[in-house]
């Protein structure tokens, strides 16, 4: 059985005749009845009467009966309640009361009348399920009480046809009185009267027809309404006859108070008449009887703008707004004009409400700011609550990191708010909200850390406070170093932390005068001779400009004392103290201590001049014995030219002096001469014993290859090492490397095959295997690939190459989706940011291009920025998607931040810039900002 579903929730009987007796219109009558006949039934419809059918009323709408429905006939001439079957054994009547419950065997029929006249048939049941008369009791009293009702709609309808204004033996009309004369066919006069323009016949013969509708039922009530919509039009429009009009049209209300055409018919009349009130109350009704947002939202916008400008009652207008806004709080003209008139009244409180919360739905980030930026101000200003413009800055800086300056309006409403303890809180949870922009976290947590220290008298939160500071805001040398300043001077109690403190403090800013006084203060009182000699350098640098002589002086001579006494830098000491006595050439102290260290040594360097000097000029027995140390000796002072420069000396006397190739190869490493190491290494390679050494030829190999770029040299000593020991792994594995790296396939393979032969350990075989399975997937066999890299799963499982090749092997092979789903594999097990990267970038393309799964390759994409947020080409791509799919929303942010960098960056090429203005524009476009398109 198919029934028609309900959509109006049941209501008790005793209830629905309460508001029966109130209802203004046959409508609202027809659903109380439904509703209370829902609460004793599972379904229930009416049916209005007519001549020759009967026609679903509401829900109901799409069943229409002719009047050969047994049952329904009977329950109408009797003009009583009955229950029992329905169906009339004919199957195409059947088939329609089947909607009506029709093979039921139990279904209730009540008729709705009018002093015994039939207007409708209430119809319910409840499916299969059998009840009796008993069980329904309650609905039978609603029939008087919706007789008694939908007389007094018709005796409303009735006045309407009057064409004077009604009086009070109209209220009285009884509808049991019929007009005893002869009716005339009306509708064939009104054609007539239409047809020549006769508007007064017009409307007398319109009326004429509603009294015969409410006296008999014909015209029904649907054509009554229709006729009365038409008579109020001609008594406005074309007899002059504005009130006669209202009144009609109130009339029809009777019929139907929800119908939109009556109700726009009175809305335009009543402006046209500037009855402003009437067409207030009417648009609150309108907004009553409207079930729709949007039509609601439109009328109190018109209500509004009445109160407004023609009621003068800015109250009920604002209230018409916030009514708007509570429905659809992103309205933004309810907003804006709401703003206008809590501005003009000076309500500020209230504008501020609405201001914080327009800015809180504001798409455009610099928008939403300039919004907050104004209620700070007011809450300072009109307001006068510091405390209220100090939490809406707070939010203004979260909104919009690079208003660093913000940091200075806190500072000052702070002072004014003098709520310390609520404040630090505040800016606290902003700071912490703020770290992933460093620069204004930073900003807030230095802040919170002053306050914490010096309004709050909390050391541990300053130190929390300044610490967090540091940690999330790196870049700026002057803030780290003034917070390493504070910390440091929070630890004084403890001089290791404030030396630390002071140190990095110094690291961040090495002209700030103030943590090298601080430090030489704490180097001193501790003995940190070494510290104090790298700190008094850079203390006499920044004291020289504006300091006393005297003072810079006293200085210089501390520094080489301790050179001198506790470092054992007498060279050090000597440069310093002759620093001091250019200076100062009487100053005695100064004059002492150099005295001191010359008489204990010399100046190395010099010394080691000399030495040389003298060496070269020596027998060969005694450069041979020299040389080495000499060179061992400018290697250490960092003069490596002239330690490899002594190294060949040696060489040039003894060529197989192992210990001079050594040093030299040492020296030319150090120093990064790599043709001259290569040299080097050869020649060591043929001095040793056999003419041969494995390390050293894997050192000249990896130099060949990592420093000079010379694959084939680089193969050529590797062979050399396989000659001689055809299994060296280490050989074999960078051969293998060389060979795939120059495109000589079969030789990588082979050193690789040769390799797993010889390896035992389950992970590093998997790793070869997928290196064979590259090579493979090189030479574009992809079946050969396939192998090894199963091969490989086998043993590892969780390697990412070899779910990144097994991509490789699906995209050759065309099994596109396995392809992406092992790139994407590869992607979460990969254990590095790079690899990670580069899989899901194959993947993205691969899920965009080749298998058009925009919504896999956008989650790739996505994945990739949360790594790397800067990463062009993953923001081009996701760009290029969003466009693709015209969504436009998403796609703003990307466009906004590409073109805002293009305007700056000078490496843009002008055709590339010019494709993305317009790509922005077309995406202002589709958004309605029409201005920034």
């Amino acid at each position: 059985m198919r029934t028609i579903e309900n959509t109006r929730g049941p209501l008790d009987p005793l209830r629905a005749a309460a508001a029966i007796e109130d209802a203004s219109d046959r409508d609202q009558i027809f659903d109380l009845l439904l509703r209370a006949a829902r609460s004793k039934l599972g379904y229930a419809a009416i049916l209005t009467v007519h001549a020759d059918r009967l026609r679903g009323w509401g829900e109901a709408s799409s069943v229409e009966l002719s009047r050969d429905v047994p049952s329904f006939e009977s329950a109408l001439a009797l003009t009583s309640p009955a229950v029992g079957p329905i169906a009339t054994g004919e199957s195409f009547l059947d088939g329609m009361l089947d909607q009506l419950g029709g093979s039921s065997r139990c279904v209730m029929l009540l008729p709705v009348c009018v002093r015994m006249r039939p207007l409708a048939l209430l119809v319910g049941h409840r499916g299969d399920e059998l009840f009796a008369p008993a069980d329904i009791a309650d609905l039978f009293p609603l029939l008087d009480a919706a007789d008694a009702a939908l007389a007094r709609v018709l005796s409303t309808r009735a006045m309407s046809a009057a064409e004077r204004a009604p009086t009070r033996a109209d209220t009285e009309y009884d509808l049991e009185v019929i007009h005893e004369e002869s009716r005339v066919d009306h509708r064939a006069a009104l054609a007539e009267h239409r047809r020549a323009q006769a508007w007064p016949e017009v409307a007398a013969t319109i009326r004429e027809l509603i009294r015969d509708g409410v006296d008999t039922g014909d015209p029904g009530e649907e054509e009554q309404l229709e006729l009365l919509l038409e008579l109020g039009s001609v008594e406005a429009e074309r007899l002059g006859r504005p009130e006669a009009a209202i009144q009609v049209w109130r009339s029809a209300q009777a019929i139907d108070g929800s119908d939109e055409r009556v109700l726009d018919a009175l809305e335009a009349l009543f402006a046209k008449l500037g009855r402003w009130a009437d067409c207030v109350e009417l648009l609150e009704r309108r907004v009553a009887l409207t079930a729709a947002q949007a039509p609601r939202i439109t009328m109190l916008k018109n209500l509004a703008a009445i109160a407004r400008e023609h009621l003068n009652d800015p109250g009920r207008a604002i209230e018409a707004y916030e009514r708007i806004l509570a429905w659809e709080a992103g309205d933004t003209f309810a907003s804006a004009q709401l703003e206008e008139l809590y501005r003009a009244r000076q309500e500020w409180e209230p504008l501020a409400a609405q201001m914080l919360d327009r800015a809180s739905r504001d798409p455009d980030p610099i928008a939403a700011s300039a919004a907050l930026a104004q209620v700070a101000e007011m809450y300072e200003h009109q307001v006068g609550d510091p405390r209220a413009a100090l939490l809406v800055w707070l939010t203004v800086l979260r909104r919009d990191p690079t208003r660093i300056s913000i940091v200075d309006e806190l500072e000052r409403l702070a002072r004014a708010a003098n709520a310390w303890e609520e404040i630090t809180d505040e800016a606290a949870t902003a700071a912490d909200a703020l770290e992933v922009h460093p620069v204004a976290a930073a900003a807030l947590w230095q802040l919170v850390g002053t306050w914490a220290r010096v309004r709050l008298a909390n050391r541990e939160r300053a130190i929390r406070a300044f610490e967090n500071a540091l940690r999330v805001g790196p870049g700026d040398p002057e803030r780290e170093s003034q917070l390493n300043i504070e910390l440091a001077e929070l630890h004084e109690g403890l001089p290791a932390l404030a030396i630390e403190y002071y140190e990095r403090a110094l690291e961040s800013r090495p002209d700030a005068l103030a943590p090298r006084v601080a430090l030489h203060r704490h180097y001193l009182a501790g003995g940190h001779w070494a510290e104090l000699a790298e700190l008094l350098p850079r203390l006499i640098d920044a004291l020289a400009p504006s300091a006393q002589v005297g003072v810079v002086v006293d200085l210089h001579v501390e520094l080489g004392g301790i050179l001198a006494d506790h470092l054992n830098r007498p060279d050090d000491a000597v440069r310093v103290l002759q620093d001091a006595l250019a200076l100062d050439p009487k100053h005695a102290e100064a004059l002492r201590r150099i005295a001191d260290v010359y008489e204990a040594t010399g100046q190395a360097e010099a010394l080691l001049e000399v030495t040389e000097a003298e060496v070269d000029a020596a027998p060969l027995a005694v450069k041979a014995r020299r040389y080495a140390d000499i060179a061992a000796a400018w290697h250490e002072h960092g003069k490596l030219d002239r330690a490899a420069a002594a190294w060949q000396k040696l060489i040039a006397i003894e060529p197989k002096s192992a210990i001079g190739q050594q040093g030299l190869a040492r020296t030319l490493r150090a120093d990064g001469r790599w043709v001259e190491l290569v040299g080097a290494l050869r020649a060591q390679s043929v001095q040793a014993p056999g003419s041969y050494d494995r390390l050293v030829l894997l050192e000249l190999a990896d130099v060949l290859e990592t420093k000079l770029d010379d694959v084939s040299g680089a193969t050529a000593t590797l062979e050399e090492i396989t000659a001689r020991e055809p299994d060296d792994p280490a050989a074999l594995d960078a051969l293998a490397r060389l060979h795939d790296r120059a495109g000589r396939l079969r030789p990588a393979l082979d050193a690789l095959e040769r390799l797993l032969a010889q390896t035992s350990d389950v992970r590093a075989r998997a790793d070869l295997l997928q290196r064979v399975a590259q090579i493979h997937l090189t030479a574009r066999d992809a079946p050969a690939a396939r192998l090894s890299l199963v091969q490989s799963l086998a043993l590892d499982r969780e390697n990412p190459r070899t779910r990144e090749a097994m991509a490789r092997v699906h995209l050759q092979q065309g099994e596109l989706v396995a392809a992406g789903e092992e790139l994407r594999r590869a992607a979460r097990l990969s254990t590095s940011t790079d690899g990670t990267l580069r899989c899901l970038a194959d993947a993205a393309w691969l899920y965009r291009h080749r298998l058009g799964d925009a919504e896999r390759a956008r989650e790739c994409l996505h994945q990739i920025l949360e790594l790397d947020p800067a990463h062009a080409d993953a923001k081009q791509a996701l760009a290029e998607l969003l466009h693709d799919n015209r969504e436009w929303e998403s796609l703003w942010p990307h466009l906004e931040a590409e073109v805002a960098r293009a305007r700056v960056d000078a490496t843009v090429a002008p055709a590339a810039r010019a494709e993305l203005y317009a790509k922005a524009a077309r995406c202002a476009v589709e958004l309605g900002n029409l201005p920034l398109a």
